[in-house]
Order: structure tokens, then sequence, then C-alpha cells
């Protein structure tokens, strides 16, 4: 007959065995937590910045094409408090210069390896230039509103954040504003209907135009921004091209990447607002620099998710 003392023993080291065994587990799974998001973490995220910019570099990629892409771009900001907290990271900027297959130069600043701000020449001529101009002028422009989310034409005049003149201009009024909308199409791949009007935009001395974004900013107005644009979702893509010189003052800056653009007539700069998921892109805040002497023309299209 078995010893019943001896069955316990055995019984109480099985369990000892594992319960050891179960901590062991435990110990390794948590090791391995800690390693990953001390290590191996950052090294995937590299990783995945290296090859984003290497296959932005090897097919020539415009911003709007990067779009369909950004599965492996694992750091584009989705919302502004997300990336707030990087604030403080030093920007890294690279940049090379390239022929776009339309013919015309480019240069593509790209910051933190993820966010591309393409100076693209020779967009317009100076006699296209000066056709935009006398047709705006034409037109008659009126000064500049910014969005109000309380007024019942949801603009408002704040001279304290934009001081110029503008107007919408459709692309029929002149053989000029075809050219610009179908050089946008071009460069961005995005189809003609998602366009806005080409909107030309006048400075005077002082004029300005203080850090904003482009596209609808998260937060309570959101909504309401985006509504303003129907079915057409938010806007997309900005094409800026500058259409007069010989002011002081007046470049583009981007707030948040301490870089500045400075306008040559005939020169556009394309951006992204918006990322992969409809949020605003932190880096693309910008604003208009006081233009110090003499005039600053602008043009802008905006590029919107559907058609517009």
């Amino acid at each position: 007959m078995d010893d019943p003392n001896i069955v316990v023993i055995a019984s109480t080291i099985d369990c000892n065995k594992l319960l050891q065994f179960i901590v062991l587990i435990l110990l390794f799974i948590y090791v391995t937590w800690m390693i990953y998001n001390c290590f191996i973490k950052d090294i995937s995220e590299y990783i995945q910045r290296r090859v984003s910019s290497w296959v932005r570099s090897q097919l020539h990629l415009s911003p709007v094409n990067e779009m369909q892409i950004a599965s492996i771009d694992g750091v584009l900001s989705d919302t502004i408090e997300e990336y707030a907290e990087e604030i403080d990271t030093p920007v890294t900027h690279v940049f090379r210069e390239y022929t776009h297959d339309s013919g015309h130069r480019v240069i593509e600043h790209t910051f933190n390896d993820s966010y591309v701000v393409l100076e693209i020449y020779d967009i317009l001529t100076k006699e296209d230039c000066a056709a935009m101009r006398v047709e705006a002028e034409k037109a008659g422009l009126e000064e500049s509103m910014v969005m109000s989310y309380n007024d019942e034409d949801n603009t408002e005049l704040d001279t304290d954040t934009r001081r110029s003149s503008n107007i919408f201009l459709s692309d029929s009024l002149a053989p000029v504003f075809k050219k610009f909308a179908d050089a946008t199409v071009e460069l961005t791949g995005i189809p003609l209907e998602h366009q806005e009007e080409t909107q030309v935009v006048f400075y005077k001395p002082r004029g300005i135009y203080t850090a904003h974004y482009d596209g609808c900013v998260d937060g309570d107005g959101q909504e309401y921004c985006i509504e303003g644009y129907g079915t057409a979702g938010d806007r997309l893509a900005t094409l800026l091209v500058y259409i007069n010189d010989g002011y002081t003052g007046g470049q583009t800056k981007f707030t948040k990447l301490d870089f500045a653009v400075t306008p040559e007539i005939g020169k556009g700069i394309l951006f992204y607002n918006i990322d992969k998921n409809e949020k605003i892109i932190y880096e693309s805040e910008h604003s208009g620099s006081e233009v110090i002497k003499g005039h600053k023309w602008i043009a802008t299209k905006w590029v919107h998710i559907r058609p517009f």
C-alpha cells in the first residue's frame, strides 16, 4: 500500500515546479516587453523611416503619390496633440534636386524623414504671371478674410492675422488660369475636378498672413470647417505660385520646421495639409512673412480629397 505522505510530498513538489514555470514565463514576457519598448521599437521606426526615404528617392514620388505608400511611413503626424510631444525634437532636413516628368526643376525638402515640401521652378512664365495679375485687378480684389465659426458668412476680417486683398477666379476666365489648373493636375496627379478656383492674393507693404493651416484643424471647429466644403472633404494639398518679384520680405515660412521659401516669380511650392487619415499634418503650419518693401502677388490652388 502506498504511503500517503509520499504522495502529498510529490504533489507539493509538482505544484512548486508549476509555479516556478509560470513565474519564469511571466518574467520572460515582461523582459521581452521592456526590450521591445526600449530598443526594438525605436529600431523598427528608424527602419520604417529609412525605407520610406529610399522609396521616395528611387521613385521620385511627389507628395500626393507619397500618400499612396503612407502605410510604410510610420511617422506622419495624426493629430496636433500627438505631434506636440515631439516639439522639442530637433528637426532634420535633407534635400535633393531632380527634374520632374513635366520638365520642371524640383528641389525636394524632406523633414524628419517624412514630411515633404517641393519647390517647383517655372510653373508659370513671367508673361503668365503678368496676365494673371491683370485679370485679378480687372475683376476687383477685396480684403482677405479668415475662417470664423461665429459669423453668418463663415468668415471675418481680422487684420491682426491677415492683411491682404484676394479674389477667386475661374479656370475659364483666361488661358493662364487653365494652364495653372493643368499644371496642378500634372504635379499632383489628382484630377481637375478636385480643385478650387484659383485664388489670387495681393499684399501691400506691411501685408502679412500669420501662422495658419490650410486644412481644417483638429478640435471643436473641424467638423464645421469641413462642412463648408460640402462633399469634397478637406484641402488635401496646396500649390502656391509667386507671380511677381521685386519686393522685400514676404517669404513663406513653415513655422514648425524652421524653414522659409524665398519668393521667385513663376516658382511654386507644393505641400500636404492632411494625412492619409484625413487629420491635419502638424508640419504644414505656415505663414506669409510681412512685406517690407514693394508689393507681393501669389496664386494658390487647393486640391480636395474628392471632387469640389
